[in-house]
């Protein structure tokens, strides 16, 4: 576990502290910055790093030296989608679920990760509980940055409000409120609303609930059930959305598993798109459209990692991207849940391959659950291909870290499974397309660009917050690395995890 934040003297607010004898990351330039370069920690931002051009000597002394000792320092990590609220693997609303809560958030300071964003959260009370507790220093965590969605009413995560939609909520240990609640995590409009109408609900999401993003959908399909009919924005709708969160100074995202979804947001502007096309296969021309844009792509193949099996009764079962996946899941899967469960809850997966495979999860044994693998299962044989042509077309620069941590079974910590899934499609077939400087900057400087953070978090530059791993390890030559267990965690400055006695 995290250490407790001590009163050593690197936790004095305005204690001047200097970190020297460190391999400190070039973000921007995808190497270590040259031998002699030190760096200044004052009132919970990096106050100057003397050794590089420009910047001047050190002007007074420190009130501490920290030697590194050659360890390696990059900025804190990011999970850019994610979800705090435990979806997959646990039914329980008690005490466990808090237990399991403390552990995920936890568990990113513990592998550097400094910051997340919860893209779905029907009731808002749950995690702005959560928030408050990190904040007083109740609960050991990241920054939790919290998203809003709006939607018509009908979306796929905006459901009618029906009673054995309720019930299926409860049963999962969810609650969903009134959308005209305060404390609604979702803000919906008619489906034939006018602009003005669109735009208010936007305006509802970031004065009355606090959005620190808006989220939409292009998903056609109901959530839980995947059967058609979903509601979705017109292109007109998500514009005038995507518009008014800009002139209102909040990034937007969208869950994209649709090629028309893909176009329409890059259109619109949108800060980043989650997830990636999975209905067909993007053309020429999409992959222009993403070229001639600013949008950042945050793909969470770790999606597909928890939900491409071969299943009894799936088109896809036996396709060769599906079989190279169960090849290099097989051996770590057990791993993965292990790291990211409590003992309690992680019973609930036990026999879920097997179920799988012969193509049928229940829940009690009445509900259905595999519908959403049926329908996700597309994600390695069409996503993967969408994703390796985007990342070719100048997606590589504008990549985020999210892995839909809890809806994928593992937690907010596990980015160093994305980054694994980023070698596992991309370095196929002789190719080198990924190494340890994109695992870096895609999990810091441009996860940072699509939340609308890059000004003060992602690189490790003067006037940037204090957020500094310290790693055992190269990350420009070893990716895995990035997403591992640090040595040692500074955010806002203080050191708030230290296992190399620093």
């Amino acid at each position: 576990m995290p250490a407790p934040i001590h009163p050593h003297p690197a936790n004095s607010p305005h204690a001047r502290v200097q970190l020297v004898n460190g391999r400190f990351a070039d973000v921007h330039g995808g190497r270590p910055f040259p031998p002699g370069v030190s760096l200044i920690i004052q009132d919970g931002k990096i106050a100057a790093m003397p050794g590089l051009p420009g910047e001047p000597p050190a002007s007074e002394p420190a009130d501490l030296v920290i030697d590194l000792q050659g360890k390696h320092v990059i900025p804190g990590l990011f999970n850019t989608h994610s979800h705090l609220q435990i979806i997959n693997g646990l039914m329980d609303k008690g005490e466990i679920r808090q237990r399991q809560i403390a552990k995920n958030l936890a568990g990113c300071l513990e592998r550097g990760v400094t910051n997340i964003r919860d893209t779905l959260c029907w009731d808002l009370r749950q995690n702005r509980a959560i928030r408050q507790k990190v904040s007083q220093g109740e609960l050991t965590g990241p920054r939790i940055h919290q998203a809003i969605h709006v939607s018509p009413l009908g979306g796929t995560y905006a459901p009618r409000q029906s009673l054995p939609g309720k019930v299926l909520f409860s049963m999962l240990g969810l609650s969903m409120l009134p959308y005209d609640s305060p404390d609604s995590g979702a803000v919906v409009f008619r489906k034939d609303a006018g602009l003005q109408e669109v735009r208010d609900a936007v305006s509802r999401a970031i004065t009355e609930r606090g959005a620190e993003a808006i989220k939409f959908c292009d998903q056609p399909e109901q959530f839980v059930s995947y059967k058609p009919g979903a509601s979705v924005m017109t292109r007109p709708q998500l514009e005038a959305a995507a518009d008014q969160a800009r002139k209102l100074g909040v990034p937007t995202t969208i869950h994209n598993v649709t090629v028309e979804g893909f176009r329409q947001s890059l259109q619109a502007g949108l800060t980043s798109l989650g997830h990636l096309p999975i209905d067909r296969e993007l053309a020429d021309a999409d992959l222009r459209l993403f070229e001639e844009s600013e949008s950042c792509i945050e793909p969470t193949l770790t999606v597909g990692f928890f939900y491409c099996w071969n299943m009894k009764g799936n088109p896809w079962r036996g396709h060769v991207e599906i079989n190279r996946l169960s090849d290099f899941r097989d051996p770590i899967y057990q791993s993965v849940l292990d790291e990211s469960w409590l003992p309690e809850v992680r019973k609930n997966f036990a026999g879920q391959r097997e179920a799988l495979r012969k193509g049928s999860v229940k829940l009690f044994g009445v509900f259905d659950l595999s519908r959403p693998f049926h329908y996700f299962a597309s994600v390695m044989p069409i996503g993967g291909q969408n994703f390796r042509r985007v990342y070719a077309a100048g997606g590589a620069s504008r990549m985020g870290c999210g892995n839909d941590a809890t809806v994928s079974a593992c937690s907010q910590a596990a980015i160093h499974l994305e980054m694994e899934l980023f070698d596992f499609s991309l370095n196929r077939d002789g190719q080198q397309a990924f190494c340890g400087a994109d695992a870096l900057r895609i999990a810091t400087l441009q996860s940072a660009r699509a939340m609308g953070l890059e000004a003060r978090f992602g690189s490790l530059e003067t006037g940037k917050v204090a957020d500094l791993a310290v790693l055992e390890g190269d990350p420009f030559l070893d990716y895995r690395q990035v997403g591992s267990p640090v040595a040692a965690l500074f955010m806002d400055g203080k050191l708030v995890v230290n296992r190399c006695g620093l």
